[in-house]
């Protein structure tokens, strides 16, 4: 210690230094315990979850990855190349963006398996026609899918932890953690081979890297957060959309700050709002650089994505009327019912102590979560009005709030899988309050602690 220097100014920086490698230290700990418990809890449903028909397309889309060494060759080109009896025969490379197939091709390559997999299920016909035609993936092919999907189950759970604790604490990180490991939605679509955990990864590392450039605005962060969104559209079109409100906040700051008669490009408003202003550039980049597909002609063979998408959903709508949604009141009580009675994280507790204890209890916990979700959601909403839009809550609320209104807002066809990103907003909102009333109790007893 310094001569002249009382203790408590002496002792504070290595005090917050030790603090800081203790907190990263507990960080850490938590995460590898998360991740290694969600990946144990996900793989012991793998070999028990019955096949599942999309299953298929998606290990067939393994071989996209190959097809990556020649981005310009012939599989990319659609138009003609592709008959068949079904739309989707026809029109592959538009059906379905390209990332989840390269994840399955990655995931069997890491596994020991090639990349010559099954042909191309045709949903016109039955499992029996399609295994006589060689479109039934191998077992073998298979699991290495499923198994390729826990792990990105297992980052997810990470990431929303981490997400939890930037927007409040360990606490909240964890509870946060624990309720999506815990998702009976994360198990179902996690133990096939899919692409909807790849979606619902990309959109909670796109709101964690929102939360860190409006903690501290650098282009670097920007590009990252761009880069995240082209490649969560490369996955499900949607997280491409995300951008747009972002940049439209950005332009706001801009406006701003030339109001306030700054040259914008001179101000950390501005320069902010220009690194906002750019993500739907630096997204789409990314979407056209990893789909050779769209090379050709960017702007028409994404609008044709599109198109198809929503073509596709009315079609499902038609084929399957039990899962039509004719508004968005209707998908709204689709959201209820799915996540708070069909998928529940609290009615999953409640029958696993039920089975212990003897006692049914999941009739009255389910839809637990998604009452304190609402709850959570409306402290996050407190905490955005009070630090700003454009601050690390104010971008990640943005962000995951435009990804749940866009599954609201697209919803044609109500499949289970579609509500995977709502079930990790929900559990976030959970942590949050979990978070919050953590915190309140520190500051409780800190005052009560006499000086």
């Amino acid at each position: 210690m310094s001569p002249g220097v009382p203790p408590s100014v002496g002792d504070a920086t290595p005090r917050v230094a030790i603090r800081a490698a203790t907190d990263r230290w507990r960080d850490s700990v938590l995460a590898g315990v998360l991740f290694a418990v969600a990946l144990w809890h996900v793989l012991g449903a793998v070999a028990a979850t019955p096949f599942n028909r999309d299953e298929a397309r998606w290990i067939h889309r393994a071989s996209y990855l190959q097809a990556l060494a020649d981005p310009l060759g012939p599989l990319w080109v659609e138009e003609g190349r592709y008959p068949g009896t079904s739309l989707d025969e026809r029109f592959p490379l538009r059906g379905q963006p390209p990332l989840g197939g390269y994840l399955m091709g990655l995931g069997l390559l890491l596994q020991g398996r090639d990349l010559a997999t099954n042909g191309f299920w045709n949903m016109d016909h039955d499992d029996a026609w399609n295994e006589a035609h060689g479109n039934m993936p191998a077992p073998e092919d298979l699991l290495a899918g499923r198994r390729t999907n826990a792990v990105v189950a297992a980052l997810t759970v990470v990431t929303v932890f981490f997400l939890g604790c930037a927007l409040t604490n360990w606490v909240g990180g964890l509870v946060a953690g624990l309720v999506l490991l815990v998702h009976p939605l994360l198990v179902a679509t996690a133990s096939i081979a899919g692409s909807d955990p790849l979606l619902t990864l990309l959109v909670a590392l796109a709101a964690l890297a929102a939360y860190r450039l409006g903690e501290r605005p650098t282009w670097g962060r920007a590009i990252l957060l761009g880069v995240l969104l082209g490649l969560g559209g490369a996955t499900k079109l949607s997280p491409l959309l995300l951008a747009l409100p972002l940049a439209a906040l950005g332009a706001l700051l801009l406006v701003q700050a030339r109001w306030r008669k700054r040259p914008g490009s001179e101000t950390a408003s501005g320069r902010f709002g220009w690194q906002l202003v750019a993500l739907p550039a630096v997204a789409f980049a990314t979407f056209v650089a990893v789909y050779p597909y769209l090379w050709r002609a960017p702007l028409a063979h994404t609008a044709d994505l599109f198109a198809f998408r929503a073509y596709s959903m009315e079609l499902q709508a038609g084929i399957w009327p039990n899962a039509g949604v004719e508004s968005r009141a209707e998908a709204l009580q689709r959201v209820g019912i799915k996540l708070g009675k069909d998928f529940s994280a609290s009615g999953w507790v409640a029958g696993e102590l039920g089975e212990r204890f003897g006692a049914d209890w999941r009739a009255q916990s389910r839809g637990l979560d998604l009452a304190l979700a609402l709850v959570g959601a409306e402290v996050l909403a407190f905490g955005v009005i009070r630090r700003g839009l454009g601050s690390g809550c104010g971008l990640a609320a943005l962000l995951l709030g435009g990804e749940v209104a866009g599954t609201v807002l697209g919803m044609h066809a109500d499949f289970a899988r579609y509500h995977l990103p709502i079930a990790l907003v929900i559990a976030l909102c959970v942590g949050v309050v979990a978070g919050t009333i953590w915190a309140q109790l520190r500051r409780g007893r800190a005052h009560s602690v006499p000086r």
